[in-house]
């Protein structure tokens, strides 16, 4: 959880400028007159911090020593733990997802892993307590240990377009692609990148690398069935990347054909059954009802399967089934226009099923709180009011509440997700 540090502009100058200063004397330029200057400019923001900021900060300091290979410790070697317990300590406070603790413990002496592990401990830390400009000094300096590592490189890219330097995460990605000897896992992982970044980098550029991913993917996915479940769930995020570059390509027929082989793969793979339902709904193409069926029977956390099933339940007079979904999806949504539509679907439902014109129009009153600015929904409600028999909703009503395609669409996973997946520390991180 991001801590109110992160959120204080003097804070985050000054942790900047720290980092900075911190790299020039890796580099042994302590003692230059650009270092002069930075220690400088840093006096400023530094006396607008509070007490704890400037020990937060203090202990940043300590910290980056790691990356000019002189590591300071709080503790003095006598009274340390032995490298065994601290490494035991630090593995158990990071699955309680501990960060400061985790944090706290690196600074009390050796651990019992390699150099490049530790690194990765303090960025996720520092990542997962809102200070990304430390964290990714701390994975940068990890991957110099351990050059050309995928797990490195990968978070190298994340921690930059989260930064917001896109430029900088879409050229790493692109030379990693187009880099011979890239590992799978890593050439998936830039491919995703660079798809992630599209809108960031203009429509030019992004048809471009969308092209240059599908050249790349497919001159690198194996012919043969993966041997070990590692790879195959790597393939299968590989098929998963190129059906969405075909499916940005317009390309519909090789996007469902890679996301099929996706499920191949990977049968129960909640966000290649997703991707492909949707496009089958949107190219009316057979088969999206049975992956959204198929994505709602293994329990899938994201809302657009139960929604595009609700629709088709309306539209196929099933109302029960239509009222059912309509249900479970009011404790999964939190966009109101949606949500207005989905309980325009249950009135519409209840209508046809007898219910009394009261839930009627209290259904539709939900709907109403949802989208306070849609007139067809305030029509309905006072023709319910001031009928004495059941209306029917003529087809105004049912189409202005179709959800539209786009909306569909920021529904599915995304890509960050499928990212993230492939991006987490591996076991062998572990610092016991």
């Amino acid at each position: 959880m991001s801590d109110t540090f992160a959120n204080n502009p003097d804070y985050r100058e000054y942790e900047s400028l720290l980092i900075r200063l911190a790299r020039l004397m890796a580099d042994g330029k302590g003692d230059t007159d650009e270092a002069d200057e930075l220690r400088e400019i840093m006096d400023q923001p530094w006396l607008r911090l509070s007490g704890s900021e400037q020990a937060r900060l203090n202990q940043l300091s300590g910290d980056l020593f790691m990356i000019g290979d002189a590591e300071l410790y709080e503790v003095p070697p006598s009274e340390a733990p032995s490298p065994e317990d601290l490494g035991k300590a630090v593995q158990a406070a990071y699955q309680r997802q501990d960060w400061h603790n985790v944090l706290s413990l690196l600074r009390r002496g050796p651990v019992s892993a390699q150099k490049h592990l530790v690194a990765a401990l303090r960025s996720v830390a520092y990542e997962r307590i809102g200070h990304l400009d430390a964290a990714f000094a701390f994975i940068e300096y990890g991957a110099t240990l351990l050059p050309n590592n995928s797990y490195f490189e990968s978070h190298s890219m994340a921690l930059l377009k989260e930064i917001g330097r896109f430029g900088e995460a879409h050229d790493r990605a692109r030379k990693i692609l187009n880099r011979s000897g890239t590992s799978i896992e890593l050439l998936v992982q830039s491919a995703l990148m660079l798809l992630m970044l599209r809108e960031q980098v203009g429509e030019e550029s992004a048809m471009a690398d969308t092209r240059l991913v599908v050249k790349q993917l497919l001159k690198r996915l194996p012919r043969e069935k993966p041997a070990t479940q590692l790879l195959t769930a790597i393939q299968s995020s590989a098929y998963f990347a190129l059906g969405s570059a075909h499916e940005f390509l317009n390309e519909i027929d090789q996007a469902l054909s890679a996301y099929s082989k996706a499920l191949q793969l990977e049968p129960g793979d909640d966000m290649a059954l997703l991707a492909r339902g949707a496009l089958r709904l949107k190219s009316q193409r057979p088969g999206a009802r049975e992956d959204f069926e198929a994505a709602a029977a293994a329990r899938s956390q994201s809302p657009l399967p139960y929604i595009a099933l609700a629709r088709m339940a309306l539209d196929a007079g099933d109302y029960r089934k239509c009222v059912s979904m309509c249900n479970f999806l009011s404790f999964r949504l939190t966009d109101g226009k949606i949500m207005a539509t989905i309980f325009v679907w249950r009135a519409i439902a209840e209508s046809n099923l007898g219910v009394s014109r009261a839930d009627v129009v209290n259904t539709l009153k939900m709907a109403h709180d949802c989208d306070p600015a849609n007139p067809v929904i305030g029509h309905y409600i006072e023709r319910l009011r001031h009928s004495e028999q059941h209306t029917s909703f003529d087809h105004e009503l049912i189409n202005r509440s179709i959800i539209a395609t786009e909306q569909l669409a920021r529904l599915r996973p995304s890509l960050e997700s499928r990212f993230s997946s492939l991006s987490e520390i591996p076991q062998q991180y572990s610092v016991a």
